[in-house]
């Protein structure tokens, strides 16, 4: 059985993508990995920790880096701060 009324699960898709968000999310993902630890095995300890680190750490970086570049397009091309105004 499932925890949480089989609603955290890998067994499909949409159940697998939902896990990922949550780990992605950063939020409440220590509960749902010791939930899966119960009601599976321990290598889902591993996949945690291993989404963690990929998604919160690079994911993240990566993100940042391209709004970084985006507002320095934005800057070269107008001359001007991206947040600027027009008058």
């Amino acid at each position: 059985m499932n925890p949480q009324f089989n609603a955290m699960q890998f067994d499909n898709i949409l159940g697998s993508a939902l896990q990922v968000v949550i780990i992605a999310s950063a939020n409440g993902w220590s509960t749902s990995m010791y939930q899966m630890m119960n009601a599976e095995f321990f290598v889902s300890c591993i996949f945690f920790i291993v989404s963690i680190v990929v998604l919160n750490f690079w994911l993240l970086n990566l993100f940042v880096a391209v709004i970084t570049q985006s507002f320095a397009t934005t800057r070269a091309e107008t001359q001007r701060s991206a947040f600027g105004a027009q008058t």
